[in-house]
């Protein structure tokens, strides 16, 4: 079947050459098609990050972004195929009667596909996490390096890529979602002062807040001795940050401590063992 331009143009245009053309027309307009529709996206995208005022809120332009992307191409592919099979001959009714028939046995064998799809559309509509933020998901921890309606793909500490199936994700700790929490515990031995070392915390976070107040949210809080241990006591300190700082805190907020005990005296905590030997001579038992 010949394009309605191209048979204006040329009535007596033979095939193959007035399918070619067609074909090329077609191409074209779906590459034209595909370019405005991504380029509208990313100018959508580019105003709603302009507009976003926290870090999260950029993570969520990013993944709607691509998947926008993604969903528009394979909208776009759909039809653009459909009608390249027409003017191929291929009888697209016919072909469409036969999935239509297949369909029942596909959606059985693809049950799985099925429920990954309508998983990963609900973690986008409940904005669970996003891109690039630091997620633990039924365990496995990792930085969400892509997500797609079909599985969610993390990078772990160690450089692993894990796949994870969105139908599989029952459980979701964001570590980087609104604000995040540095908690640092300090081992120190019963013979110390918990005053003495307690103070030392509290010129450390009076230090770390002129260093890094720009991602601490409030001034720390020494909460104290919060267990006794078998050895030592266990003192607390808990810093309030922006998201995704609170390892480059807690970092920085432990390297003030170990300055600070070092210069005072103050004696970290270890394990250690107290052996007491008895007299051999009141301890021995009569052998009969």
């Amino acid at each position: 079947m010949i394009h309605p331009l191209l048979s204006f143009a040329s009535p007596s245009i033979p095939w193959p050459i007035g399918e070619l053309g067609q074909l090329g027309l077609e191409l074209l307009l779906w590459f034209g098609f595909n370019r405005v529709l991504v380029h509208l996206i990313r100018r959508a995208a580019a105003l709603a990050r302009s507009r976003a005022a926290a870090p999260g809120d950029q993570n969520r332009v990013d993944t709607l972004e691509r998947m926008g992307v993604s969903v528009a191409r394979v909208g776009l592919g759909i039809p653009m195929g459909l009608s390249v099979m027409d003017t191929l001959g291929i009888n697209v009714k016919a072909l469409m009667a036969g999935v239509g028939v297949a369909g029942l046995g596909i959606s059985l064998a693809a049950q799985s596909i099925i429920r990954d799809f309508l998983s990963g559309f609900l973690i986008l509509m409940e904005n669970q996490f996003n891109v690039g933020e630091v997620v633990v998901i039924d365990g496995l921890a990792g930085t969400v390096e892509a997500f797609s309606l079909r599985c969610t793909r993390l990078r772990s500490l160690n450089g692993e890529l894990i796949i994870i199936p969105n139908s599989q994700i029952s459980r979701v700790v964001n570590h980087t979602r609104g604000w995040s929490v540095a908690n640092v515990e300090v081992n120190i031995p019963y013979e110390e002062d918990p005053k003495g070392a307690m103070a030392a915390m509290e010129d450390c976070a009076a230090a770390l807040m002129g260093e890094m107040g720009d991602v601490v949210i409030e001034p720390p809080v020494i909460q104290g001795i919060v267990d006794f241990k078998d050895s030592w006591m266990v003192l607390r300190a808990l810093i309030k940050t922006v998201p995704g700082s609170q390892w480059e805190v807690g970092r920085r907020y432990r390297m003030l401590l170990k300055e600070a005990f070092d210069s005072r005296g103050i004696q970290f905590a270890y394990p250690h063992l107290d052996v007491s030997l008895l007299d051999p001579q009141r301890g021995k038992s009569p052998i009969p």
